[in-house]
């Protein structure tokens, strides 16, 4: 068991199982990453349990990981929007970079996702609507 797994034990048991926010931080007090959850006991629990659940950027986060601290939001809807301003406001290390794009009066966000084929391409979404715009060449 990890030491910071035993060191946040009974400060997770008190964690609500509430939607919400999440900001794990370094030993400076630096944001590492924010995160959103339905349920953010169980959220937050599945950083500090076992290893074999998480992918490699997470056990590296796990291991700089010093404090956490959270924000209850009365719905999942409320923590995403919370997530968003939090991401802009620290810039984390671990948190995908959003880029909002407002020149049609319209919310946007770019995601970067790779493809099995060709390499990195760009997604624009509106918020909560579909696709506007793919970027990069078609898979084979």
């Amino acid at each position: 068991m990890p030491a910071n797994t035993r060191r946040f034990s009974t400060r997770l048991a008190a964690v609500p199982l509430e939607p919400g926010v999440y900001l794990h931080r370094d030993a400076g007090r630096k944001v590492l990453y924010v995160g959103k959850s339905a349920s953010l006991r169980d959220r937050l629990r599945s950083y500090f349990g076992s290893k074999k659940n998480l992918d490699p950027k997470s056990i590296e986060l796990v291991g700089r990981i010093d404090d956490f601290e959270y924000i209850v939001t009365a719905s999942e809807q409320e923590a995403l929007l919370l997530e968003n301003s939090l991401i802009k406001e620290h810039k984390p290390k671990y948190n995908i970079r959003m880029v909002s794009v407002v020149s049609d009066g319209e919310a946007h966000a770019t995601l970067p996702c790779k493809s099995m084929g060709t390499g990195i391409h760009t997604l624009t979404f509106t918020m909560f609507g579909s696709p506007l715009e793919y970027t990069g060449l078609p898979d084979p």
